[in-house]
């Protein structure tokens, strides 16, 4: 037995406007009640900023007695990690994440599918809705990877605008056909099961084009999956036998990368510069764009670079660019174009500033190729982009190479690209060489697309030798400076019904520089239509 007391309520230590109701309770011997705090949060407060208060509850029969809590209210980081294969916790894989994105200095919330309570569970589209950009892993659960309402979520995520990074080799299984998957995401068809060991990023891909190779080591079973392209969506990395593995899209607000491998198989000293890329892709800024007015020059040369700092948000957004001149190049005098650029004398470029919904800021210089550079030399010209508002910050390189090849004029196209089944079509990979230096030895593999039949004796090359595998065409070639070559075959679309779109992609590499360029195609295959007459007779 006892007797009745009553509790005094007081809070201290917090900035923000806090509401208590009541201000004191009423208990009697092994009762409880709930009390509610209010935390108003000022408009003008930043992404991932907290307060914290302190409550405390005095007995009015024994004031030395007290009991204190410590409550934090925080806003949204600009990422929240959404952990998605805790299913066996053997396999548990927060920490590579968690580190990850610490080693990148991206702040995040963390959301855990496996736990109970408001942090756990499914999240709602209301609990995804604040955060700017997800980052969802699956890990090991081959079971139930993403459930058909968390696709349905992250479907409508996506739609209004969200950012989303997802790690998954077992989605496919359960949500192949979903428009989840092929619309969001881009997957236009895939390969389950295939045995990846390696990793690298594509030529001129804003995330990746400085990334690996990577050797993968799995922390479970070996289960990704060969990923094909639909329209509109890129390859962020091939394997070691040139197949796609992660893909990219973007386009009226929403912007995903997926990646049918875990991201956790990748080094862990590596793991934060993909991460750091990847996001910053994803981020308001990343459909921004840092590029050389041609990839090869002489020893001499000028050129022209030019960055455009684009914010694709919804908000309006503090920005800020750093771009440290090489030694290989030298500033022109008074080439600076832009709102804001200037250069200072340790040849940094800076530019900061605000910039609205749907802005662009456009800054260009030109610079002169030092005399000394060596032949066959590659000058890398780096810029970092900072969101400063969600301290995002990634890179971007414009390469050039000095007295080399660039092969970035050539072509692939497939004609014509509307056809019906098993009919007749044709394919061109046509090389092209603008730089100043000889391509002494290029390698191009043709992927054809998928059930497609090559008619027999049809491939035709100018120059080289060329070799055909099952569902490929690989073809090995020299190129001068200023020359092009072509190659050329006849195939059967695939006998698809109903209508299908089928991907084919000549990857092409200049195996001495190791430059090189992708050139997709698509192909819509559409069942013949054939109407007939109708004839009704009377009863």
């Amino acid at each position: 037995r006892g007797v009745t007391d009553t509790f005094t309520l007081s809070a201290e230590g917090y900035a923000w406007d806090v509401q208590m109701e009541p201000a004191s309770l009423t208990l009697t011997p092994c009762a409880a009640a709930s009390l509610v705090v209010s935390v108003t949060i000022p408009l003008a407060s930043g992404w991932n900023v907290s307060d914290t208060i302190t409550l405390t509850a005095r007995s009015s029969i024994s004031p030395s007695v007290a009991q204190t809590a410590v409550l934090t209210t925080k806003t949204p980081a600009p990422v929240l990690l959404v952990d998605d294969g805790d299913r066996w916790p053997h396999y548990d894989q927060q920490g590579v994440y968690r580190a990850a994105m610490a080693e990148a200095g991206l702040a995040y919330d963390l959301w855990n599918t496996e736990s109970e309570g408001q942090l756990g569970g499914s999240p709602t589209l209301a609990a995804l809705s604040p955060y700017p950009i997800v980052v969802w892993w699956t890990g090991y659960d081959w079971y139930q990877p993403v459930t058909a309402a968390e696709r349905d979520v992250l479907d409508l995520y996506l739609q209004q605008g969200g950012r989303l990074l997802l790690s998954s080799q077992d989605l496919l299984d359960f949500h192949f056909d979903s428009p989840f998957v092929s619309d969001r995401l881009g997957v236009l068809t895939c390969t389950q099961s295939i045995t990846l060991t390696q990793v690298r990023g594509v030529p001129g891909d804003p995330i990746s084009q400085d990334l690996g190779p990577y050797v993968l080591a799995y922390p479970f079973p070996n289960w990704s999956d060969e990923l094909q392209p639909s329209p509109g969506t890129a390859v962020v990395l091939r394997d070691q036998e040139r197949r796609a593995v992660a893909l990219s899209r973007r386009g009226g607000g929403p912007a995903a990368v997926f990646l049918s491998f875990p991201f956790e198989a990748l080094p862990a000293a590596d793991r934060p510069a993909v991460m750091q890329q990847a996001v910053g892709w994803l981020s308001w800024l990343g459909d921004s764009t840092w590029v050389a007015d041609r990839n090869a020059a002489a020893p001499g040369d000028v050129l022209t670079f030019t960055l455009g700092v684009r914010n694709d948000g919804p908000d309006e957004v503090s920005a800020s660019i750093s771009n440290t001149l090489p030694s290989e190049l030298t500033l022109i005098d008074g080439s600076v174009a832009g709102p804001a650029g200037v250069f200072s004398a340790s040849h940094v470029l800076a530019w900061s500033g605000a910039l609205q919904p749907g802005a662009l800021v456009t800054i260009s210089y030109r610079a002169a190729v030092s005399p000394e550079v060596g032949l066959g030399s590659a000058i890398t010209n780096p810029i970092r982009l900072r969101l400063e508002d969600q301290s995002i910050e990634f890179g971007r390189s414009a390469v050039v190479r000095v007295g080399g090849a660039d092969l970035s004029p050539s072509t692939y196209r497939l004609e014509p690209d509307l056809v019906h089944p098993v009919g007749l079509l044709t394919g061109t990979l046509a090389l092209v060489n603008s730089g100043i230096g000889d391509a002494s030895a290029v390698s191009s593999t043709i992927r054809l697309p998928t059930m497609a039949t090559l008619v027999p004796g049809s491939v035709h090359a100018d120059a080289g030798t060329v070799t055909v595998t099952n569902g490929a065409i690989h073809w090995r070639t020299a190129l001068g400076a200023g020359q092009g070559v072509s190659l050329s075959y006849a195939m059967h679309a695939p006998a698809a019904f109903p209508s299908v779109t089928a991907y084919s992609v000549a990857v092409v590499r200049d195996l001495v520089s190791g430059d090189g360029v992708e050139r997709p195609a698509w192909l819509r295959v559409t069942p013949r239509r054939v109407w007939l007459p109708v004839v009704a007779k009377q009863p």
